[in-house]
């Protein structure tokens, strides 16, 4: 054993080796220690132990582990002698040799001796007291020999992260620190007259300060990345105040820090809305003509020549090889001192930076030969990638910031478009890809793995550059590492890689969108703390898989960023190591997110805080309500038509086998009666008379059966909705409906020759008649306003267009077998009414100006109607509908209302999209856009829109989030107000209530609604809805108009854009529709290339005499197809067409 003193002078030399050390705490020894096993000056306060002159008696005592550390050399140990001499209490110092000091002489590559180190942590005691001696008042304080947690979620972690706070000193380079300081300056309002005096040159749009901040940022991070200390590694205090670093999973010490470079790029995450494209120009205008730095290892030398060169040249060659963007520097010289220097550009352009990379062969033997290297060219430009639909939004939005001519851009929008050779890809500041032409040109040389592909034709000219900048716009995608994209984007030569996405991981959004969804008054920044306190806490199931993972693959993938990417020398870290706190060697706790995670997020994400974001700018307000409608008549029979089906399905089935719609084994079938019930609320005519006799006969014989197997409350609940749908069968209006699949319309006033030709209910007042035939007969009249009897022939155009709809219901199943060979187009435009009689107005005597609708077959279509007539010459209205049928039925009143309006529908194509999108926001014509809830709710800028309706709830806050931030967003300048209509006391209200008290937990648990237990249990114990006296009979059967709406001679008809709806998809199962109009041949062009661009709309008609009658898709039916899931049509079963249907909409939004 060795004494020590810390105040001994011949201790010097010692005392610098031991400082070598990491001081790690001590060990407690509960044990007495004799005496005499310590001899040694009485002063001496520590004890060195060394292991040749340890007792076996001793390194029992302190432990195999430290024993074997000490013998090998990675720690030493101090044993505490009081000054009385006494050893009670025992502590002995552990001094840890640091891994990165001693290599040379110590074997560290032990992996026994790594898992005794890792041990003798847990018994560690790192106080300062305890080191110091002073044992008696000291609390313990245990060595943590895992990850420092963040026990915190990563929607918390998200939501906190720091806004932007830009540093222009700190950026070394100067063209980047004056690009930067432009773009603060920018944030003051520009006149049109001073657009050559702004800070930032080409920009015609004021930054607000966030989102200069941001940009600034970003350059910021591109050009003057930190050094970052190695994520693995963490910083740890030791008992005497010194820092080291820790490596918590594989439980390295380190005396010194290990560094990589941060990342030069990353995630641009500001919240949907806030301007993330604005960022994303403004970053490529302030770094015009500016180049990637030429890599270390392939930076040439400084050329030789065999004479003294032209000055000129020489500093050209320098300029090139240290990127510097002379030509930029010289244009803007120009322009600022009005002098001429096409000279010096036609030098710098003569001396174009490049660098070539070396051939290096995978094997060598004697007939290798030895390609020349690859020659790269520095190209200043940006690759921008966005999702296709997209695409002319980007267009319209540099048009819309950018002075014409600022930046020179290249568009490749079509797989048919070549991308030019290199040196004309040179030219260009911004290349702006869809995804989709993207991905055509992996189509090259190599593979994923770099390897020659054996039937390559194309070589992309992308790869012989060497690019500034890449960026993803919707690029949470890009986290697969499998995708065309993603391998292209990885074999790209890119200095500066950046991800945009409002949502880069699934369900992590900011907290302000996650409460948008919220019926409240109370104070927004109170009401997101409150928010993200309550999902604050770290849950194992959400924080360990999907948006955590997504994150990982970005980083590792297509970002690239180091150590966890593939870098060649050290391989890539596995993410989930890393991130999260495993509380043991081997196995994965997930034990909550470590310091190393946030330190990652902190240095790839710019986002910034709402808080911050409200200093800048104030969004108009928003109000979110609920709008409650009575059902009328028809919404309750059909609610009540589907519970019978519930009813019978389950008492018949008495609720075993695969028959029972409950049964897991038929979750296809269930899945789809459940699609069909959410879009019912709407409207529906899927049931016929035959599916409502059949229902009924199966549960009257049923019923009937002396060995039946329910509980007399079963017996009465079948039937109570039994008695209530038997009434169907006598409504003449209810079977006319399910006959034509019309939404049926109240009118009063009909002209009274040809009302018996139109309604379907004839003589039932009011007349009910179908949209189509009114569509019909409205556009007959108002083709013939000038006339002296502008309703003359109307009772012919009604007789035959019932009798087309007779027919074409007749003839659905030979219309079913054609459909796949017809491919007439639709007919289904607005007349052309002539120029001369758009704005021709009825007398004011005729009683054609008293024609009017009254009301509507569906509460909701009623509601809405009324709706668009309040706010449509104001505003801008956005509704969001649920089912192609829903969009059809919705787009035939608009029609008949005269309004313009367009349909993003699913079967659009994105090109017909984003021309819409661009219309209605820019049209002062076009005043709705009807938006399929199951694609209209990511990416896009709609707030042109003020109004926002949802026809049937989401009930998905992400996706109804999504949603109303199309309207709600920058650039806003009313008070944007959103609707939810829910029927009344209907499955769909208990639903919805049930869905607002899901917890984020139970929606992510849930992949469908259905899945929710509650759910179910609320959707098999329905009850009917009451009908009330008189409420089956004339008008009360409707659900009224706030405010009539006249049918012939409307104003505005001149404005009306003159096309039909054939942006619907039809669903499996067609029905007949018919609109035959009067057109003008001036007009037809038009519709015809519209037509053209949307999916065909199927057609057949039952009579050869009739011309071809398009056929609108039915409201799918409910059906189980016999053999379906392993079921099989019984007595006791319903009958197969009342089960079963078309998937119209995302099951997950119910």
């Amino acid at each position: 054993m060795t004494s020590t003193s810390s105040g001994q002078s011949d201790r010097e030399p010692y005392l610098i080796e031991i400082n070598r050390y990491v001081a790690l705490g001590c060990l407690r020894i509960d044990e007495a220690l004799p005496i005499s096993l310590f001899p040694g000056p009485s002063d001496t306060e520590w004890i060195e132990l060394l292991f040749p002159l340890l007792p076996d008696e001793l390194k029992l005592i302190i432990g195999t582990e430290a024993a074997k550390l000490l013998e090998a050399g990675w720690i030493r140990l101090f044993l505490h002698r009081l000054p009385d001499g006494n050893l009670t209490p025992n502590i002995i110092r552990v001094y840890v040799l640091p891994e990165d000091w001693g290599r040379r002489f110590i074997d560290r590559k032990s992996k026994s001796l790594k898992s005794a180190l890792r041990e003798l942590l847990h018994r560690v005691d790192s106080s300062a007291e305890v080191w110091s001696g002073n044992i008696s008042e000291a609390k313990p304080r245990p060595f943590d020999p895992w990850a420092s947690a963040e026990n915190v979620s990563l929607f918390y972690l998200f939501n906190k992260l720091p806004s932007p706070t830009p540093s222009p000193a700190r950026i070394k380079d100067r063209y980047t620190r004056i690009a930067v300081e432009e773009l603060l300056d920018s944030t003051s309002p520009i006149n049109p007259e001073e657009y050559d005096d702004q800070p930032l040159r080409g920009l015609k749009s004021r930054l607000y300060p966030y989102q200069a901040r941001s940009a600034s940022i970003m350059l910021q991070r591109e050009s003057a990345p930190q050094l970052q200390l190695d994520p693995r590694l963490e910083v740890r205090q030791s008992p005497t105040g010194e820092s080291f670093f820790f490596g918590a999973r594989d439980g390295s010490i380190l005396k010194e820090p290990r560094f990589y470079e941060a990342n030069r790029g990353g995630i641009l995450a500001e919240t949907m809305g806030l301007g993330k494209t604005i960022i994303c120009l403004s970053v490529v205008l302030a770094t015009i003509g500016h180049f990637p730095r030429i890599p270390p290892a392939y930076q040439p030398p400084r050329r030789v020549r065999d004479r003294v060169g032209l000055l000129a040249v020489v500093a050209a060659d320098t300029l090139a090889r240290h990127s510097i963007p002379a030509k930029a520097y010289l244009e803007r010289l120009e322009a600022d001192e009005s002098i001429n220097l096409s000279t010096c550009k036609e030098i710098v352009a003569r001396h174009p930076p490049h660098y070539e990379i070396p051939y290096e062969p995978t094997r060598m033997n004697r007939n290798t030969k030895i390609p020349p290297p690859k020659r790269l060219m520095l190209c200043s430009g940006t690759i921008i990638v966005v999702p296709r639909n997209l695409l002319q939004q980007w267009q319209t939005e540099i048009r819309k910031h950018l002075l014409k001519g600022s930046l020179k851009i290249l568009v490749m929008d079509t797989i048919s478009k070549r991308a030019p050779k290199t040196h004309e890809l040179l030219q260009y500041d911004l290349v702006l890809f869809s995804k989709n032409r993207f991905e055509q040109e992996i189509q090259d040389s190599s593979d994923e793995h770099g390897r020659p592909r054996q039937t390559s034709t194309y070589e992309s000219p992308l790869k012989d550059l060497h690019w500034l900048r890449i960026i993803i716009d919707e690029g949470h995608s890009f986290s697969s590492n499998f995708s065309n994209a993603v391998i292209l984007a990885k074999q790209l030569y890119v200095e500066r890689r950046w991800v945009v996405s409002g949502t880069p991981a699934k369900d992590l959004v900011g907290v302000e969108v996650d409460i948008s969804t919220l019926e409240t008054e109370n104070e927004q920044a109170l009401l997101r703390e409150s928010a993200v306190d309550q999902r604050k806490e770290f849950s194992l199931k959400d924080d360990t898989s999907g948006a955590a993972k997504a994150l990982g693959s970005l980083a590792s993938n297509f970002l690239m960023v180091r150590p966890w990417c593939d870098s060649g020398s050290e391989g890539r870290l596995v993410w989930d190591e890393y991130i999260y706190r495993h509380e043991h060697q081997y196995k994965k706790t997930f034990s909550g997110f470590s310091t190393c995670f946030l330190r990652t997020l902190e240095g790839m994400v710019v986002k910034t805080r709402p808080d911050d974001v409200e200093r800048d700018i104030i969004l108009p307000p928003m109000r979110h309500r609920v709008i409650y409608l009575k059902p009328c008549w028809f919404d309750k029979m059909t609610a009540n038509l589907f519970i019978q089906v519930l009813r019978a399905n389950a008492i018949t089935s008495e609720r075993s086998d695969v028959d029972y719609l409950f049964h897991k084994n038929s979750a296809k079938a269930r899945q789809s009666l459940i699609r069909n019930l959410r879009q019912s609320n709407f409207t529906w005519t899927g049931f016929s008379l035959e599916d409502v006799a059949s229902t009924l006969e199966t549960s009257s014989k049923y019923l009937s059966k002396n060995d039946k197997k329910c509980t007399a409350a079963d017996a009465e609940m079948l039937l109570e909705s039994s008695k209530i749908v038997a009434s169907l069968l006598e409504s003449e209006r209810w079977c006319a409906l399910s006959k034509t699949h019309e939404v049926g319309m109240a009118i009063e006033d009909w002209p009274s020759e040809s009302e018996q030709s139109f309604a379907l209910a004839y003589p039932e007042k009011p007349a009910m008649i179908g949209i189509t035939q009114l569509l019909e007969g409205q556009s007959h009249v108002d083709h013939h306003i000038l006339s002296d009897d502008p309703s003359e022939g109307l009772r012919s155009i009604g007789e035959i267009g019932k009798t087309k709809l007779i027919q074409l219901a007749e003839a659905e199943d030979a219309i079913k077998k054609r459909r796949a060979k017809d491919t007439a187009e639709p007919q289904l435009a607005k007349g052309g009414v002539p120029s001369s009689y758009e704005k021709a107005q009825l007398p004011e005597t005729s009683p054609l100006r008293n024609t009017r609708i009254v009301g509507t077959t569906s509460a909701k279509l009623s509601y809405l109607m009324g709706t668009v007539m309040k706010y449509q010459a104001n505003e801008k209205i956005i509704i969001f509908y649920d089912g192609e049928n829903s969009a059809y039925y919705l787009a035939q009143c608009l029609e008949m209302l005269y309004v313009n309006h367009r349909i993003y529908a699913r079967t659009l194509d994105n090109v017909k999209r984003a021309q819409y999108v661009k219309l209605f926001n820019e049209d002062p014509d076009v005043r709705v856009l009807l938006i399929d809830v199951a694609c209209g709710a990511l990416g896009l800028n709609l707030n042109a829109a003020s109004v926002v309706l949802i026809v049937n709830p989401i009930n998905r806050p992400g996706i109804e989030a999504q949603a109303i931030k199309r309207a709600h967003r920058i650039g806003q300048t009313k008070e944007v107000l959103v609707e939810t209509l829910i029927l009344e006391g209907t499955i769909e209200e208990a639903i919805f209530n049930r869905a607002k008290n899901m917890s984020r937990n139970e929606h992510l648990e849930a992949k469908m609604l259905e899945d929710d237990n509650k759910i179910i249990d609320i959707i098999q114990n329905a009850k009917v809805l009451p009908i009330e006296p008189g409420e089956c009979e004339g008008f009360a059967q409707f659900a009224a108009l706030e405010i009539p709406q006249q049918v012939f001679g409307r104003p505005g008809r001149e404005k009306y854009h003159r096309f039909g709806l054939s942006d619907i998809k039809i669903p499996e199962r067609p029905r007949a529709k018919s609109v035959k109009r009067p057109r003008n041949d001036e007009h037809n062009l038009s519709k015809k290339s519209r037509r053209d661009d949307l999916n065909e709309i199927n057609v057949a008609s039952a009579m050869p005499s009739l011309l071809p009658i398009p056929i609108l898709g039915l409201p799918a039916p409910l059906a189980l197809p016999p053999g379906s899931n392993g079921y099989e049509q019984t007595d006791s079963s319903l009958s197969s067409s009342l089960f079963g249907g078309h998937h119209t909409g995302p099951a997950s939004q119910m």
